[in-house]
């Protein structure tokens, strides 16, 4: 038996930690925040410029600068006469099967970039990320569930070894995990089972890190619980001669009880953002439009205005700056001499939690 699937690998981990979620997903219609707009934007960009085609009119100078280091990364390894040709943006079709049933469930993916290197016997595959938030290679399901795919879509590639890639320029990070062909099915059937055990009715909503990803959060029952749960607890009488044990424990409380207030508020918040838009009426809320930071129009003719600036003795243009020590040794710059002649200054004291505690008098007295 079949079973197909509809809902797209970026989910994947949020499936694995609160399989209802797949179920409660499906009765929401998506609405692209400007976020998401910005995003499918920057990918459009990247895709284009890995494929040597004409941009969109309206990409940003921000948006094309941070593809071309996507691009540069993706291109840097990648030899003519021994690699494949670089697949961009090429849908595959993913097949999870079970070593111990003959089940499957189908789905389907579109890895950003990818290609094979035959010399090394290698497949390497990117995805280019364009938020802030960092993002690691390294047991990251979307990218495990693509490398399936892609394997499974061209079977007469006999890579033994898979490299994952995650680019984010905006952030300057890059991560890369490499694990074997024998590595990747064990992570097969880790998903085979994680996405049956979401296709069953009513799965379970168990509230996670991960819920602020999720597009039925202002309809979920177990994070609307869990929220008035938390602040039912912060009501609760508090002594004052606090232990050092239990002022921890209060600390891990509330930080918990504030992420759980984030997510439920902002999933209230597109609510609100939606009902106004449709013309129907929030008591006390209406809609504000911001606007973003004022930037140069991209590939405008900036000459005539530099012209003006000068009759106005109004410098411009930037002098020219050193590149960060980070990009200094991605170029290839020893780290033993960048070091020499950078430095990185003590920034103000935070609270940090530490799951070990017999590192806790370690990082008292540095």
């Amino acid at each position: 038996m079949t079973r197909h699937s509809e809902i797209p690998p970026s989910s994947v981990h949020r499936r694995m930690l609160c399989p209802g979620s797949r179920e409660l997903e499906s009765t929401v219609i998506e609405e692209f925040s400007n976020y998401a707009q910005e995003g499918t934007l920057a990918h459009t960009v990247a895709a284009s410029l890995l494929e040597d085609e004409i941009l969109p009119e309206n990409a940003t100078t921000e948006m094309v600068e941070n593809a071309k280091e996507y691009v540069k990364i993706v291109r840097e390894n990648h030899d003519e006469k021994t690699c494949s040709p670089i697949f961009v943006e090429n849908s595959v079709s993913i097949c999870l099967r079970s070593s111990v049933s003959d089940s499957e469930i189908v789905n389907f993916g579109t890895p950003d970039a990818f290609y094979f290197s035959g010399k090394r016997n290698i497949l390497r595959v990117f995805d280019y990320k364009y938020g802030y938030k960092t993002v690691e290679a390294k047991m990251n399901w979307q990218m495990i569930y693509y490398a399936i795919g892609i394997l499974q879509s061209h079977r007469a590639i006999c890579s033994q070894a898979i490299e994952l890639t995650i680019v984010q320029p905006r952030i300057n990070h890059v991560s890369t995990w490499s694990i074997s062909r024998e590595e990747l099915n064990s992570y097969e059937n880790l998903l085979y089972i994680s996405e049956l055990t979401s296709l069953k009715e009513n799965a379970l909503l168990k509230v996670n890190h991960l819920c602020f990803t999720c597009k039925a959060r202002s309809i979920c029952p177990a994070l609307r619980k869990a929220t008035l749960n938390t602040l039912h607890e912060a009501e609760l009488p508090i002594r004052n001669d606090l232990s050092s044990q239990s002022l921890s424990i209060e600390i891990q409380l509330l930080e918990h009880m504030l992420d759980l207030a984030k997510c439920r508020l902002s999933a209230l918040e597109q609510e609100a953002l939606s009902r106004l838009n449709a013309g129907n009426i929030v008591p006390n809320y209406t809609i504000e439009h911001t606007a973003s930071r004022t930037m140069w129009k991209y590939n405008s003719d900036l000459t005539e205005l530099k012209n003006y600036a000068e009759l106005f003795d109004c410098q411009i243009e930037k002098p020219i700056e050193f590149i960060t020590p980070l990009q200094a040794i991605k170029k290839g710059l020893p780290e033993e001499l960048v070091d020499k002649y950078s430095e990185r200054k003590r920034g103000e004291p935070k609270l940090k939690y530490i799951k070990n505690t017999a590192d806790i008098f370690k990082n008292t007295i540095d």
